[in-house]
Order: C-alpha cells, then sequence, then structure tokens
C-alpha cells in the first residue's frame, strides 16, 4: 500500500504539542479527501489533527483563553454547556488563540528590522519627559509613552475615571 505520506514524513512534520489541548502529537493513519491512505499528524487526546505549536505558544494561548479572549465569537463556552461540550468549546479558543499568539511571535521577529523610532533630540525635553513618566508611575503605578524625535505623548489616569495626557512637542516659532 502507497501512503501519500508516510508515517515517518508525517512524524518529522511534528512540532511541538497539540494547539487544542496541549497534548502529545503522533502520526495518525487515516485515508485524505480523495480517500488515498496517508498518515496525518494528530492528538489522540482531543482527535485533533495538527501539526502543533511550541509549549510555550500554547501556555500563551491558554492564558489567553482563560482570560477570556475568545477568538471565535460564534463557539464561546457556555453556562448551559456540558462538561464536554465547554471542553470542545475552550479547546476550540485554545487553537485560536495559539493563532493570534504565532502571529504575533512572527510580527515581532519582523519588527527586529524595522527601523528604530528616534528619540527626543532636545535634552530639555527628554528631562521633562523622564520625569513626568516617573512621576505618574509612582503615583499612579503605570502610564503610557509615544514617542518622536519631535514630540511625545504620555497617558494615565489619576484612579477616579479622569484621563491625565501630557504632550510636549518641539515646535518652530
Amino acid at each position: 500500500m502507497k501512503y501519500m505520506i508516510t508515517k515517518e514524513e508525517c512524524q518529522k512534520a511534528i512540532s511541538g504539542v497539540c494547539s487544542r489541548c496541549g497534548g502529545e502529537l503522533h502520526p495518525i493513519e487515516t485515508v485524505d479527501n480523495a480517500d488515498n491512505p496517508t498518515f496525518w499528524c494528530g492528538c489522540e487526546s482531543c482527535c485533533h489533527f495538527d501539526n502543533g505549536v511550541s509549549p510555550l505558544v500554547f501556555r500563551i494561548a491558554e492564558a489567553l483563553t482563560e482570560s477570556g479572549n475568545y477568538p471565535y465569537h460564534h463557539n464561546l463556552p457556555q453556562r448551559t454547556d456540558d462538561e464536554e461540550l465547554k471542553k470542545y468549546r475552550i479547546s476550540s479558543q485554545n487553537s485560536g488563540n495559539c493563532s493570534i499568539v504565532l502571529q504575533v511571535l512572527n510580527l515581532l521577529e519582523k519588527m527586529k528590522d524595522w527601523p528604530k523610532e528616534k528619540e527626543m533630540e532636545n535634552s530639555v525635553l527628554t528631562e521633562i519627559k523622564e520625569f513626568a513618566i516617573k512621576r505618574l508611575q509612582a503615583e499612579y503605578g503605570f502610564c503610557g509613552v509615544v514617542e518622536g524625535p519631535e514630540m511625545v505623548l504620555i497617558n494615565s489616569d489619576d484612579g477616579e475615571g479622569k484621563d491625565i495626557k501630557i504632550h510636549i512637542k518641539l515646535e518652530s516659532e
């Protein structure tokens, strides 16, 4: 019998764990859409065909799902779901979150080649920026910063529902 994908070829394609449940992947004997015998990478725990993701990607995706990030809005876990359906819906969300994590990691890798943003070139404005950031972080615990060579925008909130926005800009007279 000639396999479209051999067991050995399939084994080489496995890279990590199942993107749905984090389980171990194995070559599984099956047939393709043309009814030809083949092997596909799959998880015996959740019956999902998958080449796999790194365990770190799965852990991040699982944490996203647990925190309520559901990429598939049509398949949300429901309180009325029995345990099996709830497990299926959550594993589906894990798989979707794995795709998101992989996209972000690929983007981060590409960003290494992007031109670096210049920091403010005026030393006095740089000192003012650094003071404002330090003060907001000390008082409120956080602040966001967007910076360019001639401007900086610092954003926080006062903890009572009001935004604090500081815009420092170097302009010609």
